[in-house]
């Protein structure tokens, strides 16, 4: 890492970042010389198979390097290492943005603006010819998928994946987050200071960014917070027209974590999901 803050930088601190899952997060304080002191983040990806440790490199680097050329806030990439030959394993080192991520926010109207008006710098990202950026994916077969058992009500679950696996209707693609929900945005005070976690970054439909934080806004909190969230992109953007088909392909995505072996954890969280499960096929 000093080899690749310059001649001139040394590590003064480190700390372990808790949270993540799929990879290895620390944030390091390195002095640089006459250019002061600077903070940054250091991800490895030990987690993942070796050529995908490679893929998974590669593909946040070029989302970050696309984005330090637009209004996103999005961190400023350092020196990436997709093979680890330099590193020990693939490794990627950003600049730390300031701000912390806010769950509890003490005004909830502000703190949902601050993430929807996030979404239309997002998707106005121009991808310029010959920038490998991944084509959007499901995380799931939708065919491959059985009703939930813990639930009660098969027949709603049985409709859901029915009808995520019919044709998407024809909406708008551009670049996406991917990945956008709070937990992927930070803050300072009332103001939005960054957004994090480019790696999943594809080119797709926008409405699955909005689908993807409202489904986790309603496990989180309710289905008042998620539609919340819904009704304060559209006034930001214009009355955009969210179609819930997308709200459903984003709730199967979930099932893979509401099911057992990983169901335990998330128990608290089934009757929350369910609920806002009706509420998105009342509006199908």
């Amino acid at each position: 890492m000093e080899e690749a803050l310059g001649a001139d930088a040394w590590i003064v601190g480190m700390d372990s970042v808790s949270g993540t899952h799929l990879n290895a997060v620390h944030t390091v304080e390195a002095a640089l010389g006459k250019a002061g002191m600077g903070s940054f983040v250091v991800k490895r990806f030990p987690a993942e198979p070796p050529e995908e440790q490679v893929r998974a490199v590669t593909r946040e680097a070029t989302n970050l390097e696309l984005l330090a050329a637009t209004g996103v806030p999005a961190p400023r990439l350092v020196a990436a290492d997709p093979t680890g030959s330099e590193a020990g394993e693939p490794t990627l080192i950003m600049q730390r943005l300031p701000g912390a991520v806010v769950l509890d926010p003490p005004a909830v109207e502000v703190w949902l603006r601050g993430m929807a008006a996030l979404l239309p710098i997002v998707h106005e990202v121009v991808v310029p010819i010959g920038t490998e950026v991944r084509p959007f994916a499901t995380y799931n077969n939708v065919e491959e998928l059985d009703v939930p058992i813990w639930s009660a009500d098969p027949a709603l679950w049985s409709f859901v994946l029915d009808s995520a696996g019919g044709p998407a209707p024809e909406t708008a693609h551009s670049f996406i987050h991917r990945d956008f929900h709070p937990g992927n945005v930070l803050w300072l005070g009332d103001t939005t200071s960054g957004l994090i976690d480019w790696e999943p970054a594809s080119i797709g439909p926008s409405a699955m960014d909005l689908a993807h934080c409202r489904v986790n806004l309603a496990r989180l909190y309710d289905v008042a917070v998620a539609d919340a969230f819904l009704g304060t992109h559209a006034a930001l953007t214009g009355g955009y027209d969210h179609q819930p088909y997308f709200d459903l392909l984003a709730i199967v995505e979930t099932l893979p974590q509401a099911l057992p072996p990983y169901g335990g954890v998330l128990t608290p969280h089934r009757a929350k999901l369910e609920a806002y499960v009706r509420s998105v096929v009342r509006r199908f």
